[in-house]
């Protein structure tokens, strides 16, 4: 028994003893790891750098200054700007038709400003063509009388652009809230000419803000007032020299009337003047409503079917040709089922053939049996 207690004893002490040295090696180390700790501390005091003002002078030249870097940038946008303008002018120009004309005026203007207006004359009334830049869902849709003082008038009796405040004019706010925003604090008014008469106007507000590109604009118009002017000669150019045709005699020239000329541009707005049509009854309305449906669902068809020939087609001048067949076949089914009442009224499937097909160009279309105008 007492040999047992005596060897308990022993392992005990050997215990204590081991514990203590493992104690006395971990509290080494971490004294070692504070001295560490300490000497990076001092090293990083001794490592900071203090430069002189003569050095702090030499650092900044070798840098950039705010305001030039800004200016830099400024200058590099606005090249880019221009050469986009430059561009858009070019298209304008270039176009042979009065459709592609005016959809490169409104990425002009979609370009140029945040908000503008096209607006035509019909009769005694003033009517929106086109806008960009508004929420409005259809601008189409709106009418004012010719007869109201407003700037758009102003600027279709004189013919000259107005740029100022909207306050000008008595009657314009009457404007505005057909076009559904408040009055601006200045607007910009410019005339689209055919043969030096305003035929059409542009109507600029810029969503109240101030309006900066006044200069390009101008040019936008006036290049666009040119180029309608010219399409006849285009086309009389084209169709002369690329033929081998002989030279048209200049008394035919004459042969066309100053009516006629006046016309060019409500004939691309297709507003004739005409009678307003009756309201719809609700039974009409339901009518109406399937036909359109119908011209969409048929035009979106041939739209998923035919991507690559359209894109051809339009590459090409003539998206018919390529798909005479599937739009004559389109067509028949489309006024099997819709009542003629109702087509001769509003011929929904001639408009999304022409909208969503030939992405609004009428003359790609060349050859088709269009049943209204």
């Amino acid at each position: 028994m007492a040999n047992e207690v005596k060897i308990l004893e022993t392992i005990e002490n050997l215990l204590k003893k081991k514990v203590s040295d493992i104690s006395s090696e971990i509290t080494s180390k971490i004294r070692e790891v504070e001295d560490k700790l300490k000497d990076v501390k001092e090293a990083s005091k001794k490592i900071s750098v203090v430069l002189s003002d003569e050095e702090k002078d030499e650092v900044m030249k070798t840098l950039p200054v705010k305001e030039e870097i800004i200016q830099e940038v400024q200058e590099k946008t606005e090249e880019v700007n221009m050469s986009h303008f430059r561009m858009i002018i070019e298209k304008i120009s270039a176009s042979d038709t009065q459709a592609k004309i005016l959809d490169s005026m409104m990425e002009g203007l979609e370009f140029l400003t945040r908000r503008a207006y096209f607006f035509v004359k019909r009769g005694e009334k003033i009517v929106c063509f086109k806008a960009v830049g508004t929420n409005l869902k259809n601008t189409s849709g709106i009418l004012l009388p010719f007869s109201l003082n407003t700037s758009i008038k102003y600027v279709f009796e004189k013919g000259n652009f107005y740029y100022g405040t909207p306050q000008q004019f008595e009657e314009e706010y009457i404007l505005t809230k057909k076009l559904e925003q408040p009055e601006a604090k200045e607007i910009m008014v410019l005339p689209i000419k055919i043969k030096g008469k305003a035929m059409a106007v542009i109507y600029v507000d810029n969503k109240g803000e101030s309006i900066t590109n006044t200069d390009a604009l101008l040019i936008l118009t006036t290049v666009t007032s040119m180029s309608l002017d010219l399409i006849p000669i285009k086309k009389w150019v084209t169709s002369t020299f690329g033929e081998g045709q002989e030279i048209k005699k200049k008394e035919e020239a004459k042969k066309k009337t100053s009516t006629e000329e006046d016309e060019t541009l409500e004939q691309i707005a297709i507003v004739q003047d005409k009678k307003e049509p009756e309201p719809l009854t609700p039974e009409e309305e339901k009518k109406h409503k399937e036909a359109k449906r119908l011209a969409n669902v048929i035009i979106s068809d041939l739209t998923s079917y035919n991507k690559d020939r359209i894109e051809k087609g339009i590459k090409e001048g003539n998206i018919y040709k390529y798909l005479k067949h599937e739009i004559d076949q389109a067509a028949a089914h489309f006024y099997n089922k819709i009542p003629e009442s109702v087509w001769k009224r509003e011929n929904y499937f001639e408009k999304a053939l022409i909208e969503k097909i030939a992405n609004g160009n009428k003359s790609l279309l060349d050859g088709f049996n269009f049943r209204t105008e």
